[in-house]
């Protein structure tokens, strides 16, 4: 299950910087800006679940 969670994690992460460099792309910093946030948040958990797996 953490495994999964991990490859969810890691998909996100893709998606966001995809949505980011669009945005940037556009010039449409706002959503760069919110993106940018969401994506700190989704490294954070894959760093989370990532040591859990390492700890079990």
């Amino acid at each position: 299950m953490i495994q999964r969670d991990v490859k969810d994690e890691e998909n996100a992460i893709n998606l966001y910087k995809e949505i980011i460099a669009q945005a940037r792309a556009e010039k449409d910093e706002t959503t760069a800006y919110l993106f940018q946030n969401i994506l700190k948040d989704e490294e954070e958990h894959h760093d989370f679940f990532t040591t859990l797996m390492e700890e079990i």
